[in-house]
């Protein structure tokens, strides 16, 4: 049985206004309110729903406590007489409902908001797996002579021909600074190269990198 505590009565004032506002209090969840049928259980002879009517309504109303959540709520009848209510929200508004650790959801259909994947892997024999969008690799310590080059191929299943790859120097147990690195990206995996530009010493140790996949 749905808790209605309080039908959807007319707004004061607004009377024979159309759309015609209303009012409403509902003790169950938003969930159980915006179901098919959820006011149909309810009496509405003295104060019937209509189509598009836009309801101003308490949800998950406590009557001990007097608090609940509020939304705004518009109407929908099917032919054989279903009503539906559905939570209004403006583009750029959070829709409801929410949930606690979860990323908010904006009524904004132009993109999404996602978690992004970490992932850190060490190289060992020119390759290294580290499938994230975001990460640190650590190479073995490097030996590379002045004016070479050491090549990695680096697997990771976000890499795109297209994907733009950012590199930054962390770190790393090498002493010798006159380092720079490319990544090429391919389908599910990139060639990265350390280069060593100097003109006299090797490198001397391991090199630490952060990568961000776009």
């Amino acid at each position: 049985m749905a808790k209605v505590y309080q039908l959807p009565i007319p707004v004061p004032g607004t009377v024979d206004v159309f759309p015609a506002q209303k009012y409403a209090i509902f003790g169950d969840d938003l969930a159980a309110v915006t179901t098919a049928g959820y006011l149909n259980d309810a009496s509405l002879d003295t104060f019937p729903v209509s189509q598009n009517d836009i309801i101003s309504a308490f949800y998950s109303y406590d009557i001990n406590t007097g608090s609940g959540s509020y939304a705004l709520f518009t109407v929908s009848i099917s032919n054989l007489g279903v009503i539906t209510l559905s939570a209004w929200a403006n583009p750029g508004e959070v829709q409801l409902p929410t949930v606690l650790g979860d990323f908010a959801v904006f009524a904004d259909a132009s993109g999404t908001i996602k978690s992004i994947p970490k992932a850190s892997a060490t190289e060992a024999s020119n390759a290294v797996t580290a499938s994230g969008q975001a990460g640190v690799i650590t190479t073995s310590a490097l030996t590379t002579a002045a004016a070479g080059s050491y090549a990695i191929t680096w697997t990771n299943a976000l890499i795109s021909a297209t994907s733009v790859i950012q590199l930054t120097l962390m770190g790393g147990t090498n002493t010798v600074k006159s380092i720079q690195f490319q990544a090429v990206p391919g389908a599910g995996s990139a060639t990265l190269t350390i280069y060593n530009v100097g003109s006299a010493e090797a490198l001397d140790g391991s090199v630490v990198l952060a990568y961000t996949v776009l």
